[in-house]
């Protein structure tokens, strides 16, 4: 009886697999078996490099996120759909100063005393950071300008002092009260015979310098980060009898309103806590003016007080390096400026009606705010999907990874888990972490659609009320962490550039690579890009023009600037792009450097050398032969045999001075001397 052919078939593959395996087993057990956990040296600080490089590529995720989901996580104030508050809102006393003998002395007197506040601290004098050198001040800085304040230190305006040899001011001086008393009296009084005769309303745009962080810093003498704003001045009337100075009231019927501040139409509104009971509902920002104008009434309510408020505005518009995302953000900021006087009728016969007023106190007041508006919630999904797919792949792939060196591993002197991990920690963690294509560039999609919200979210942590810097250490780490982004980025830009030279570049030559410890090393210096200081500050104003009352303000600005745009950028012009290519023209300079000295010391030293050993030779009468020419011995003595016979009658040199000559024979690596006794006639 005859057997199934199909069975037979299946035996005989059996048969030819077992004995495929056999053959293979005993083909493998006459190769040594590999000991890679052994075979590289592991130092203390690779180690330590590999480890923390893992780490970090393993929590990518935990600690940066997976995106903006929603901009309440980053900025909890919100204000309008897809648009939330990301400095402020701020309200603050800048200074209030008064006359210590009330105005009842002469004007002109030259002994008079002052006295300040700000809040209800007592100080002995005001600061020039407020006057020169904060944000709020260009507007005020500019309506100066255009109305030509004399009393205005010109230090205040970036011009030379006057009159010479007075100490340098800077971001931490400080203005006497007399000083400050004075220019802004003057300011209140200028702005009123300006405005008045005509209108209540001065609009005009500044273009300024914008300096304040290390990157501004560093490169300022190739760009100063030029900013336009937008402002206006205002001087409402104001009678003792009137109990708010109505900068934002509309006009009467049949009548055309005048010039509104920018806080009166904006559609967020801005509220502010009430400043004579704080347990009170907050109030709006004009309620908060009013507020205030009525508390310096109640204080002095003998005196005429006059106000003069600035309105700015700088307007900004970023995007993504993909232009599928965009970013407008908007600062607004208030200087509102209040002094009392005490008026004395001086009637006479010639003039009648005649007044003399005397200034008893100014005040300087200031809000502050910005906001920002962005699609990037809407682009969620997709970036999440990116940088979770990037990281899973990462997890999947080092924990595949582990598994081959676990099995490559062999059990030695410790367990087999401590050689796996020497496996993997020998193998350089670039090869690791930025080897595979894939998830860099998962990582680079994602950050080329929310990078500029990197930026905002950047300057808003360093942000800060009259230049401080606040440092707290868990935000930083948090901002840290977002800003490593940039790491993926550069490890995408050297993967290609190294493609492009391997693809001209001849096996024999070798294979270029770049350090990994590099790239970490140039994305971990922009963590110091942002960093702030009152010393680097620097907003001085380049250009300074009027805007009519009538049509379209952008579009005059244009008109008035046709080389530049109004405040526009994108990643690659942002500030987080400027700082990554700050700091790999700064590695790339200084290895560059050390590459050069490297390639020149042994050359200069072995010139060097060589003449000492000829310089020696001579002195002690020794006639030395190399087995290369005279010349190569100069350029390469460490290459050479040496043998010397003394000549004469000279003590004979000890041979160790003759060994240690050269360079390459202090090192040892050189051919040994040889030294024969004798004499030469």
């Amino acid at each position: 009886m005859c057997g199934d052919p199909d069975d037979s078939f299946n035996t005989r593959n059996q048969s030819a697999t077992t004995l495929g395996r056999t053959r293979t087993q005993q083909w493998q057990r006459f190769l040594p078996h590999s000991d890679i956990s052994n075979c590289i040296a592991l130092s203390k600080l690779r180690c330590v490099i590999t480890l923390v490089s893992l780490v970090l590529l393993m929590t990518d995720i935990p600690r940066t996120g997976l995106g903006v989901h929603n901009l309440q996580e980053y900025y909890p104030v919100p204000l309008m759909p897809s648009t939330a508050v990301r400095f402020g809102p701020f309200n603050y006393p800048v200074v209030h100063i008064w006359r210590s003998d009330n105005a009842n002395s002469s004007t002109n007197s030259t002994h008079v005393q002052f006295a300040a506040l700000k809040g209800t601290q007592p100080i002995p004098a005001a600061r020039v950071w407020s006057y020169q050198y904060d944000t709020t001040s260009v507007g005020l800085r500019g309506a100066v300008e255009l109305l030509n304040v004399t009393e205005f230190p010109s230090f205040l305006l970036y011009k030379p002092q006057t009159p010479k040899g007075q100490p340098k001011m800077n971001a931490d001086s400080l203005l006497d009260l007399a000083t400050a008393f004075t220019m802004l009296d003057a300011f209140i009084d200028t702005a009123r015979k300006e405005l008045r005769p005509t209108s209540n309303t001065l609009r005009y745009a500044t273009k300024h310098n914008w300096i304040d962080r290390m990157h501004h810093y560093i490169v300022r003498a190739a760009s100063k980060n030029p900013a336009w704003r937008l402002h206006s001045l205002h001087v409402p009337t104001v009678s003792r009898d009137t109990k708010s100075p109505r900068v934002c009231a509309s006009a009467a019927s049949g009548q055309r309103a005048p010039p509104r501040p920018r806080f009166c139409n904006h559609p967020g509104i801005w509220k502010c806590a009430n400043p004579l009971n704080a347990s009170a509902s907050p109030v709006r920002l004009w309620d908060h003016m009013d507020l205030r104008l009525q508390s310096l009434q109640q204080r002095y309510p003998d005196l005429d007080v006059d106000v003069a408020l600035v309105s700015s505005q700088r307007l900004s518009s970023t995007s993504g390096a993909l232009r599928s995302t965009f970013y407008n953000y908007e600062a607004l900021e208030v200087v509102v400026l209040t002094r009392g006087r005490r008026c004395i009728n001086t009637n006479t016969s010639s003039e009648p009606s005649s007044t003399a007023c005397s200034t008893v106190f100014v005040d300087d007041y200031r809000y502050e705010r910005d906001i920002v508006q962005t699609n990037l919630v809407d682009w969620y999904g997709i970036i999440s999907m990116l940088r979770g797919g990037a990281q899973t792949y990462v997890w999947v792939r080092l924990g595949l990874l582990v598994y081959g060196a676990y099995v490559a591993s062999i059990a030695g002197p410790g367990s087999r888990l401590v050689s796996t991990a020497l496996i993997v920690f020998k193998i350089p963690f670039q090869v690791i972490v930025y080897s595979s294509s894939l998830p860099v560039a998962g990582y680079v999609l994602a950050l080329v659609l929310d990078s500029s919200f990197m930026d905002i979210f950047l300057d808003s942590y360093w942000a800060s009320v009259g230049g401080a810097v606040n440092f707290k250490l868990v935000p930083f780490l948090r901002t840290t962490a977002v800003q490593m982004r940039g790491v993926w980025l550069l490890a995408l830009l050297a993967s290609v550039m190294l493609f492009a030279m391997r693809r001209s570049r001849s096996h024999g030559d070798g294979i270029p690579g770049v350090r990994g410890l590099l790239i970490s090393f140039a994305s971990s210096l922009t963590v110091f890009g942002p960093y702030k200081s009152v010393h680097y500050r620097d907003m001085n104003i380049t250009s300074i023009f009027e805007i009519p009352n009538e049509g379209q303000i952008l579009d005059f600005v244009r008109s008035s600037n046709p080389d530049g745009c109004f405040n526009l950028s994108s990643y690659f012009y942002g500030g987080s792009s400027r700082t990554v290519r700050l700091c790999v023209s700064a590695v790339a300079i200084v290895v560059l450097v050390f590459k050069l000295l490297g390639y020149l010391t042994p050359r200069i030293c072995s010139l060097w050398n060589g003449k000492s050993l000829d310089q020696y030779v001579t002195n002690h009468s020794l006639r030395c032969t190399c087995s290369f020419p005279v010349e190569e011995f100069s350029h390469n003595v460490a290459s050479c045999s040496i043998s010397c016979i003394r000549q004469g009658r000279r003590p004979v040199p000890d041979y160790a001075s003759i060994k240690y000559l050269s360079v390459g024979l202090l090192e040892g690596k050189a051919s040994p001397i040889d030294y024969t006794e004798g004499e030469v006639a």
